[in-house]
């Protein structure tokens, strides 16, 4: 067991990238998945990667992870796990979708948020925090909403090919 202090993980990344979220006057942020990031597969090559340190609200979710880790609350990281982000800048309804009638840039879509995106984020948090354990947060990656077909297809590999991205520095994801 371990504390974790990070608040709802599942935006930050997605809303660095360019989604829409909302903001309520006694709530957290959350995603608009009435306005997805990435409406049509052609979306996606407009989508940069954000300068991490000074994007959004990246910057307070990097200074939680490092005062965590350094008053010894925890040592280890938080982060949207590929599955949970992809359904955050698609939505879960075009997500899957993608997966059934359009694999191929579904695959796309997963390829550039493991390679691009979140191997990049991961780095700068080990670089900012300290932190070589970091935990990708994998909600929308569960039963019933994805069949173990899809698990085996879409969530496994690429939490797999993530983790082999950052072994060379020392980041276990």
């Amino acid at each position: 067991d371990t504390m974790v202090p990070f608040g709802d993980v599942y935006n930050y990344e997605a809303e660095a990238l360019g989604q829409t979220m909302i903001y309520g006057e006694n709530s957290m942020p959350t995603i608009d998945f009435r306005d997805p990031l990435i409406k049509k597969p052609s979306d996606l090559a407009h989508i940069k990667i954000p300068d991490w340190r000074t994007t959004k609200r990246i910057p307070y979710i990097l200074e939680v992870m490092r005062l965590s880790k350094e008053r010894g609350v925890s040592d280890q990281g938080i982060f949207c796990a590929p599955f949970s982000l992809a359904v955050g800048i698609r939505s879960y309804p075009l997500l899957v979708h993608d997966m059934k009638k359009d694999p191929k840039f579904a695959h796309e879509l997963f390829t550039f948020l493991v390679d691009e995106v979140l191997s990049s984020y991961l780095r700068v948090v080990n670089q900012e925090t300290g932190l070589f354990i970091i935990l990708g947060a994998d909600a929308w990656s569960s039963y019933p909403n994805v069949t173990p077909d899809l698990m085996e297809e879409f969530v496994v590999p690429y939490s797999e090919r993530l983790r082999n991205n950052l072994a060379p520095t020392g980041v276990y994801a």
